[in-house]
């Protein structure tokens, strides 16, 4: 969270957002065992360079696409033909590190790194250390991780489930292992932690809960509480937690906040707040919301705009349009099952949408027509690169599209989902 891009699940998003969807554990060989027999595989696939040749390199600004095909890791780049990584399979959720050196991947029940050469497999984070995290009725997987901004500091929170039932919730904690120099290390113990965000000089971090937030240094001292809000009621199993998105300045950052109970009071209005660091917060706007199970509102990446769903009657659904100055301009009227705000794109030109059919997105900008996001139909995964770029993956096949030109081809066979990109 905080990353350069986003990769968005069309189906049960706000469920996965707030909770962080995990599958079991593989059995695996031990740690050493698996380190070893990783690398000896990869050093048996890289293939020698010739001196003679001069290798190829992506075209200029071209973005980088790490990506899960067939089981394996693959990196491809403009003018360089897609790479394979890995062969040893049962690989998932690649991230890239910003400057494009390593990618970081779940295999086996842990957390691996790669160069993005394919030399030098390494385990960061392994079953000892998740089992650390654990009591003895439960078992302890990961649900989130993505590299912190302009560096190789991979953060991660856990997933704890019951051993006799299955069951399990996020552990709301927060933690982080240096991708060169693999040592994970606990930042925040269970129900201390949250999501992060970090600010753009790369000296706090925000970390979102569902009652607050919680401001610390990158290594999690100098923690405190800079903001407390109601805890949103989702009448279900999971639970919100507030989108950061922090001023340029690293002075304070922006959230909306929703009505805490909307099927008791469903006219408390959702509220928009600036943290400062130093200071009390301030309340820009109060507006009324569809329930967040509908839609989250969506901040745009400098926070001074956002879009989100209102509900005014049975089965009518508005999306609008708010600025800092409180102006509020209806986007989209419809009358369906549902319409819900997707992410903006990366600098804020852009933001998307979709009615009813979550594979049918669209993009729209203030005062123009909304156009479909996908030349070429549906759009199961999508994640934006830059500010008109975006990764579209609709069954197996990966695309990339600079709007509003038509898209093409990076690879088939592509697992759903299974991608990340640096610009």
């Amino acid at each position: 969270m905080g990353k350069r891009i986003g990769l968005f699940s069309l189906i049960f998003m706000a469920l996965l957002l707030a909770c962080g969807g995990v599958s079991e554990l593989t059995p695996a060989p031990s740690e050493d065992n698996l380190a070893t027999m990783v690398a000896a595989t990869l050093e048996a696939h890289v293939p020698p360079v010739n001196g003679s040749e001069t290798a190829p390199q992506p075209a200029p600004d071209s973005p980088r696409v790490a990506y899960v095909r067939e089981g394996n890791l693959w990196l491809w780049a403009e003018g360089i033909p897609p790479r394979q990584l890995t062969t040893f399979g049962d690989v998932s959720n690649p991230r890239l590190s910003g400057d494009g050196q390593i990618v970081v991947f779940e295999h086996a029940g842990g957390l691996w790194a790669i160069q993005a050469d394919g030399t030098n497999a390494r385990l960061l984070v392994g079953a000892e250390y998740l089992a650390s995290l654990a009591n003895p009725t439960e078992s302890a997987q990961i649900s989130w991780f993505d590299f912190a901004p302009g560096s190789h500091w991979l953060y991660f929170n856990s997933y704890l489930a019951s051993l006799d039932s299955g069951l399990g919730s996020p552990a709301l904690d927060l933690h982080r292992v240096d991708a060169d120099s693999p040592a994970p290390q606990q930042l925040f113990a269970r129900g201390q932690g949250g999501s992060p965000y970090f600010s753009p000089d790369g000296q706090w971090i925000a970390i979102a809960q569902p009652d607050g937030i919680v401001l610390s240094q990158p290594d999690g001292s100098a923690a405190r509480r800079i903001f407390t809000f109601p805890m949103v009621s989702t009448y279900s199993e999971w639970f919100y937690l507030p989108e950061v998105v922090w001023m340029n300045t690293s002075s304070g950052f922006y959230l909306i906040t929703p009505a805490p109970a909307i099927l008791e009071n469903p006219n408390e209005p959702a509220r928009w707040w600036y943290v400062p660091l130093e200071g009390k917060p301030a309340q820009l706007a109060a507006f009324t919301t569809a329930p967040v199970w509908v839609s989250f509102p969506r901040l745009a990446p400098d926070g001074t705009r956002l879009v989100y769903v209102s509900n005014p009657g049975p089965n009518l659904f508005e999306l609008h349009l708010m600025d800092a100055s409180t102006a509020d301009i209806r986007i989209v009227y419809y009358t369906g099952q549902s319409l819900t705000a997707g992410p903006w794109s990366a600098g804020g030109e852009y933001f998307t949408f979709w009615q009813d059919d979550p594979g049918q997105i669209f993009y729209a900008a203030a005062g123009a027509t909304p156009q479909p996001l996908s030349d070429l139909g549906r759009t199961d995964f999508f994640a934006w690169v830059d500010g008109n770029t975006v990764l579209l993956n609709s069954g197996s096949e990966l695309r990339l599209r600079r709007l509003p030109a038509p898209g093409f081809l990076i690879d088939r066979s592509v697992a759903a989902g299974q991608f990340d990109a640096i610009p």
